[in-house]
């Protein structure tokens, strides 16, 4: 049974540059003992968070489909790679989906009842109970 989030309050959120990975670090405190429920997105190429309030709660975490994730976002990939933003792999639309595909990436989408919104291209998400790390 895949873990769930909804309704968790996101505590922290930490990216690793070195690793490509994001890590989020959350808790369910409508009942007790509260639940912490990690998420660890590995292999990230890009990413989007916006709307951060600091009490942010999440409605879901899912996978979206990476096409989709690009063509609602045609605009931003275009203005970053004026920064270089996605390296050179977003040369065009086709391009950037071929080297997405290639490197087995998938879209995830947050979507937050209250507070941060987002997408990750990432090879994988994982989610796991982090109470026994405390």
């Amino acid at each position: 049974m895949d873990i769930s989030v909804h309704d968790n309050r996101l505590i922290s959120y930490c990216v690793l540059s070195e690793t490509h990975e994001i890590r989020m670090h959350t808790i369910y405190e409508d009942r007790e003992p509260y639940e912490y429920t990690d998420v660890v997105f590995s292999g990230v190429v890009a990413y989007y968070f916006e709307q951060d309030t600091f009490e942010t709660i999440l409605f879901d975490i899912e996978e979206e489909d990476v096409a989709r994730i690009y063509d609602s976002n045609r605009d931003r990939f275009a203005a970053g790679q004026n920064y270089g933003w996605t390296g050179m792999w977003n040369k065009s639309e086709q391009t950037a989906l071929e080297y997405l595909a290639s490197l087995g990436v998938k879209g995830f989408t947050l979507s937050s009842v209250c507070g941060m919104s987002g997408w990750v291209l990432a090879k994988s998400m994982s989610k796991f109970d982090a109470s026994s790390l405390l």
